[in-house]
């Protein structure tokens, strides 16, 4: 089974804002790559070739609120750099994009909400599809208003700031990210308890390789998984089971998934992070 939006024929099935640009695009495009991750916003970048500059210089491909379609995700343009030879654009996560967008000042006075619940205000506020971790925090002051200097602070920035206390308060990692289709607050706990982790052994299910460091000097146990693309489904932000692995058996959370080469690998590789379960 294929994750959605990037199995077999993912670039072909590219669909770019803007007249007649599916054939353009397919024609010039050299290298695609995406970065799917719970530590940030999602990425996609398109590599073109344009020695003669046509491509940057069509006002009808990549115009101001362009964005690219793979399946459920959509990607929004938010830069592009001209090379000797390439024109490369960049897209995000177009969820992160309209949390971005959302930097009107908002305030809860004293007593009034818990973190959770106003985590969940400024997501249907912004009209984002969301899973938020039901919390007992005390119902306190929260605000979403300008930082230093009169800076803006948006609804993406704000919510990071919420999972960043959460984890100082609670002593275990929280976490906001977009799916592509919702985004997610909540502990890596939860998480761990809210899906079923499948179990990911070498050799087996598309799995090609998996490797792994434990050293106690860390801060947090990582691992690389990598597979083929068309045999991985489960999405960053999901838990599951290394089995045969030695000491880095047992439970991980997806921290990203990477694709480096849309056009001719197969390869997926996933970042995994040893679960903090408190």
């Amino acid at each position: 089974m294929a994750e959605p939006g990037f199995g077999d024929g993912a670039v072909d099935d590219l669909l770019v804002d803007g007249a007649g640009s599916r054939a353009k695009i397919r024609n010039a495009l050299r290298a695609a790559s995406y970065t799917r991750r719970i530590d940030g916003g999602s990425e996609l970048q398109l590599e073109l070739h344009d020695p003669e500059r046509r491509i940057m210089r069509d006002s009808e491909l990549f115009r101001a609120g362009a964005f690219v379609e793979l399946g459920r995700l959509r990607f929004d343009m938010v830069g592009y750099q001209q090379g000797d030879s390439t024109f490369t654009v960049l897209f995000e996560d177009a969820v992160v994009g309209r949390l971005r967008d959302a930097d009107a000042d908002v305030a809860v006075s004293g007593g009034k909400q818990r973190r959770s619940e106003f985590a969940a205000r400024l997501l249907a506020d912004a009209g984002v599809d969301s899973v938020v971790q039901p919390d007992d925090s005390e119902k306190v002051q929260f605000s979403r208003t300008g930082g230093e200097e009169g800076e803006s602070e948006s609804s993406w920035e704000a919510l990071d700031r919420l999972a960043r206390e959460a984890s100082r308060e609670d002593g275990v990692s929280w976490r906001r990210f977009s799916t592509g289709w919702e985004v997610v607050f909540a502990s890596e706990a939860w998480l761990m308890d809210r899906y079923e982790a499948p179990r990911v052994r070498e050799s087996t299910a598309g799995v090609v390789r998996i490797n792994w460091t434990i050293d106690r000097g860390r801060e947090r146990q990582r691992a690389t998984v990598r597979t083929r693309a068309e045999a991985w489904s489960v999405p960053p932000g999901r838990p599951v089971r290394l089995v045969n692995q030695g000491p880095a058996s047992g439970f991980w959370l997806i921290e990203q998934i990477r694709r480096t080469d849309l056009l001719a690998s197969k390869e997926t590789v996933l970042q995994l992070v040893r679960a903090d379960e408190g």
